[in-house]
């Protein structure tokens, strides 16, 4: 039976690590043909400024280790640092970002070795979704949500990138396992598993200050489930004779709700004072976010502050005192201010406050449908009795707990606000979903049911069908309730579709059609000029040399659109390119510029 035992373990470890190597592989291969995303560029170089300079000046939105991770692997490459007095006195990020990337440096060299720390994120968050779904329900169900993270296009879009959406991801979730671990068992080594956790997610996005009242509200239901099944075992801390799934007996844990209580709010407090110290660390435990004196934030703390109210009150508390790094107290402020009004895009209407139904649109029609029916049946799951006995059913229960809430919490926090710009602000919920969908393997195995088996089968089939019909186009994968990928324009742009990443497909194209020059409205970062694309320039497009005319375009060259252009985002005129919606493309790179060409003359566009 060892033996046996033995054979599974070591074919366990074996299948794991073939699916974490295709992380690399699939992120790659992938980005290798595509221009970095609108973001990386600035936040590339935010990073290497923080590792070269101490100073914190650049894009203070979010905390610094996002961009740190990504820039780590520069400091061993002979990189040249811009030197722009006046760009980096009022902290333009995103020209010095520009120069920094594609005028100083080879911006292909730079951004392939960017990559790997974001990619070994994805390797340790995809080896930490198996372990706990494994912990869970078996080395089955953990296979299985390996497999669901590693096909997913939505995670395979966002792994190699330089941002804050995935690291966000992993550490929440790395943050909420260790807290589950913590409840199950109380030891120092859990405490501060945890706070390390917990401590990274600050440092890495804004959005982590949601773990506090997630962590509070988590330990409080669990108080009360675990004190409702120590009354029905007559005895607290004493109940059935556990099954091989239960965690390990916790004889150290108070027995009484109010010990409990307690042992919940020193785990907060001691976590809280850990995260504040690494916050702290974060910033080189300096308050002022300029090293030099000389110099301002893009934006004036006068505009990023709110005029009136608690906020206000507070955050002029916070800096009187200095109670936070200055660059982290902006960054909340920017982040709350620009969070208020933005404009946004849903299937044909405009708003600058958002819906509140945007992300539940978003998460259906940007989730493979196996994915969706498969998380529909673990929802029934819950609703039929189990089979095993009471005492089991309980503690698997209580540990499901800490997988239920976080992504519950999450979203429902997602629904109230207003910047509405891509699913990638609510990334966190899926680990959380593919380990809750593994329960279905766990129950199929259970029963030896083989019409489950194959049921999951062609449901998983079908997954990983999905996610290599989109490569290497991830970032644009919809699903088949309204048309595929060719028609997610239609429905939802900007980072859900759309975010500068297909320059390189535009030049092939070019190439591939003896193009020497094309009318471009490009939404992106990237260099054009650097991908060896000659264009003239239309409105909407962020340029970043020598102003350039815009105006009436050259019909002698084909148009290309951006659809987040086209979509009239983020653009003051969302009739600037309405009327090409109406015409067909003749052309779509990536399934986010659209190629038109013309043959009427007299056609203007208006700026």
């Amino acid at each position: 039976m060892q033996d046996q035992s033995q054979f599974y373990g070591k074919r366990s470890a074996y299948l794991l690590f073939l699916l974490l190597s295709l992380i690399p592989v699939q992120v790659l291969l992938s980005l290798q043909g595509k221009s970095p995303t609108f973001d990386e560029t600035p936040h590339l170089f935010a990073g290497y400024s923080y590792l070269k300079t101490g100073d914190f000046r650049m894009n203070p939105e979010h905390p610094p280790l996002s961009f740190i991770l990504g820039a780590l692997p520069l400091l061993a490459l002979d990189v040249k640092f811009p030197r722009e007095p006046a760009l980096w006195a009022q902290s333009d990020v995103y020209t010095m970002g520009w120069r920094f990337v594609f005028f100083e440096n080879d911006a292909e060299k730079l951004l392939f070795w960017a990559r790997f720390p974001m990619i070994g994120l994805g390797i340790l968050l995809g080896y930490f979704i198996y372990r706990w779904a494994q912990e869970l329900y078996g080395e089955e169900a953990g296979l299985f949500a390996a497999l669901l993270y590693i096909f997913c296009p939505n995670m395979l879009a966002h792994v190699g990138l330089i941002n804050t959406d995935f690291p966000i991801t992993t550490f929440m979730f790395l943050a909420c396992y260790f807290f589950s671990k913590w409840a199950s068992r109380v030891t120092f080594r859990h405490f501060l598993q945890t706070s390390v956790a917990f401590s990274l997610a600050l440092l890495s996005k804004n959005s982590a200050i949601l773990l506090v009242p997630g962590f509070l509200l988590m330990g409080l239901v669990w108080i009360l489930i675990r004190e409702n099944r120590e009354r029905e075992a007559g005895e607290p801390g004493r109940g059935k004779v556990p099954s091989p799934n239960s965690p390990p007996p916790t004889p150290s844990f108070p027995s009484k709700g109010w010990q409990k209580g307690l042992a919940i709010l020193l785990l907060l407090i001691s976590m809280g004072i850990v995260g504040y110290l690494a916050l702290w660390a974060g910033y080189g435990f300096r308050y002022e976010a300029m090293k030099e004196p000389v110099g301002e934030f893009i934006t004036p703390w006068e505009q990023v502050t709110p005029p009136s109210g608690f906020i206000k009150e507070a955050s002029l508390f916070i800096r009187e005192h200095k109670l936070l790094p200055e660059a982290y107290t902006y960054g909340l402020l920017y982040t709350h201010r620009t969070t208020q009004k933005r404009w946004s895009f849903l299937a044909g209407a405009y708003s600058v406050e958002g819906w509140w139904y945007y992300f539940i649109v978003a998460f259906l029609i940007k989730t493979p449908l196996p994915f969706l029916m498969l998380l529909g049946l673990a929802g029934l799951s819950y609703l039929f009795k189990e089979s095993s006995r009471k005492a089991s059913k309980d503690a698997l229960w209580t540990r499901e707990l800490f997988v239920i809430l976080p992504p519950t919490l999450y979203f429902a926090f997602s629904l109230t606000t207003h910047i509405n710009i891509g699913l990638r602000h609510i990334l966190p919920v899926y680990p959380f979903l593919f380990i809750l969908v593994s329960r279905l393997v766990s129950r199929v195995y259970q029963k030896r049911a083989v019409a489950g088996k194959i049921a999951l089968g062609v449901l998983a089939a079908w997954f990983i069908v999905c996610s290599l019909r989109i490569y290497p186009d991830y970032l644009a994968y919809f699903n088949e309730l309204v048309g595929g990928p060719d028609q997610g324009y239609k429905y939802l742009v900007d980072s859900n579709l759309d975010w500068g990443q297909d320059l390189k497909g535009l030049k092939k194209y070019m190439d591939d059609h003896g193009i020497e020059k094309i009318n471009l409205a490009y939404f992106g970062t990237a260099d054009p000029e650097y991908y060896g694309i000659h264009h003239h320039r239309l409105p909407g497009f962020i340029n970043y040399t020598e102003p350039q005319p815009v105006g009436t375009l050259d019909l002698r060259y084909p148009i290309a659109i951006s659809a987040t252009l086209l979509q009239g985002v983020p653009t003051i005129n969302p009739e600037l390119y309405k009327g090409f919606l109406a015409m067909k493309p003749v052309a779509k790179i990536g399934y986010s510029i659209f190629i038109y060409k013309l043959e009427a003359p007299g056609l203007e566009t208006r700026g």
